[in-house]
C-alpha cells in the first residue's frame, strides 16, 4: 500500500532527525522541512496541515538525495544554493565561505560610520559578497568597491550582485590593498580568514571538509592577512576614516596593538550576540 504524502513527509523528518548531524534535534527537523519545503515549493506549516500535497516520484528521489547529502555533513546552505543575510538572498555553494549571522553586525556598523555626502567603502575578502553588497543595498548613496583573490568567491559575488539587482557596487580581483590610490575610501571593512591552525582542527566536519580552508584560516595565530592589511588599509583611507576588520573571539588584544602601532586611534572591540569579541575598529587621524 502506498503512503499518503504526509506519511511519506513525516517519516522522512522522524529520519533526519535520527540521523543529520546538528546535536540538536529541533535543528535536524528545521533542515529536514527546509530541504522538504525547497523541493515542492511549499510552507513549512503545509507539512503538518496540508492533506492535499501531491508529490511527484522524481520530487522524492530529489528529497531523498539532498537528505544523504546532509547526513553527510554537506552543509545546508550549499545543499539548498543559498543563504539568508541581513535583506538579501545570497547564492552559495563550494568555493566560498557561507555567510554566518555573526558578521551581520559589522554591516550595522559600517551603515553607522557612513559619511553623510558620497561615501566610499572598500570590502577586502569579499566572498558571496555579503558584507558589501548588504551595504550597496542598504545606502543606495554609498559608492561600494568589493574585491577577493578567490576567482570562484568572485564568481558568487557577481551572480549576487545581479540576483538583487545592485547597482552602486564594484566587484573585481584585487589583493588586500593593492591598487587603490592613497586616501580613497571612507571606510575599509574586511571579514579576513583569521582562524589558527590549531582551531581549525576542531572544526565540525562540514565546516572543515566542505568550505575553503584558505577563506577560514591565517597562519598559526590566524593574524597572518590582519596584519598586511592594516598598514596598507592605513594609507588607502581617508583622513578620519574607519577601519573595522572581523576577528576571532580570543584576538582582539593582538588586533588592537597592531592598531596603535600603525597610528590608528578611536580603537574599540565590539561583541557579537554571544557576546564574543567580533569586531575590532579604529579610525585613521
Amino acid at each position: 500500500m502506498q503512503q499518503s504524502p504526509a506519511i511519506f513527509l513525516r517519516s522522512l523528518i522522524s529520519e533526519a532527525e535520527k540521523t543529520f548531524p546538528s546535536n540538536d534535534i529541533s535543528i535536524r527537523r528545521y533542515e529536514a522541512e527546509r530541504i522538504i519545503t525547497h523541493i515542492l515549493n511549499i510552507q513549512r506549516i503545509d507539512i503538518y496541515t496540508n492533506p492535499k500535497i501531491d508529490i511527484l516520484e522524481e520530487q522524492k528521489k530529489q528529497i531523498k538525495a539532498l537528505f544523504q547529502k546532509r547526513v553527510n555533513s554537506e552543509p545546508l546552505q550549499y545543499i539548498l544554493g543559498y543563504e539568508n543575510f541581513r535583506n538579501l538572498e545570497l547564492n552559495v555553494g563550494p568555493g566560498v565561505l557561507i555567510p554566518r549571522p555573526e558578521t551581520e553586525l559589522i554591516v550595522e556598523y559600517a551603515l553607522r560610520l557612513l559619511p553623510a555626502e558620497t561615501p566610499k567603502v572598500l570590502d577586502i575578502g569579499t566572498g558571496s559578497g555579503a558584507i558589501a553588497l548588504s551595504i550597496a543595498y542598504e545606502s543606495p548613496i554609498t559608492q561600494v568597491t568589493a574585491v577577493d583573490i578567490s576567482l570562484d568567491a568572485l564568481k558568487y559575488a557577481k551572480i549576487n550582485k545581479e540576483k538583487n539587482n545592485i547597482k552602486n557596487i564594484r566587484i573585481f580581483e584585487n589583493n588586500l590593498c593593492d591598487n587603490f590610490s592613497p586616501s580613497s575610501f571612507d571606510i575599509i571593512i574586511a571579514n579576513l580568514p583569521y582562524v589558527t591552525e590549531d582551531e581549525y582542527l576542531e572544526l565540525d566536519d562540514e565546516v572543515k571538509n566542505f568550505e575553503p580552508k584558505t577563506a577560514l584560516t591565517a597562519g598559526e595565530d590566524g593574524l597572518d592577512l590582519i596584519r598586511r592589511l592594516i598598514p596598507q588599509a592605513y594609507k588607502t583611507l581617508k583622513s578620519s576614516g574607519w577601519l573595522l576588520l572581523e576577528i576571532g573571539y580570543q584576538q582582539s588584544n593582538n588586533v588592537e596593538k597592531l592598531l596603535k602601532e600603525n597610528n590608528f586611534t578611536n580603537i574599540e572591540t565590539i561583541p557579537d550576540f554571544n557576546n564574543k569579541d567580533r569586531i575590532v575598529k579604529g579610525q585613521k587621524i
